[in-house]
């Protein structure tokens, strides 16, 4: 490693190596930054999820008459979602609702 080097960024998640990093490469700098990749993507995916949830919740769900009043199998269920159009699975629909 270069002497002259003075801020140094680690690309590491993992709290031990951002720790040790300094020690195992002798290092004298002034400035270490710690980035940790996957927290930015973990991130984005949430705010994706995030957005798609909020656009399926805010819609009004309407159920088909066929389907209110009774008990409805794994069969039924599958039906009223395809009926809806609804675009996730039944425990989703069942929240919405």
């Amino acid at each position: 490693m270069d002497d002259n080097v003075q801020i140094v960024i680690v690309h590491s998640g993992n709290k031990d190596i951002q720790i040790q990093f300094p020690g195992r490469k002798r290092g004298d700098w002034q400035i270490q930054y710690n980035y940790n990749s996957q927290l930015a993507e973990t991130d984005k995916r949430q705010e994706r999820r995030n957005r798609a949830i909020n656009a399926i919740s805010q819609q009004e769900w309407i159920v088909p008459e066929e389907f209110l009043n009774k008990r409805l199998g794994k069969e039924e269920k599958e039906a009223l979602i395809n009926a809806m159009n609804y675009p996730r699975k039944w425990t989703s629909l069942k929240k919405d609702l």
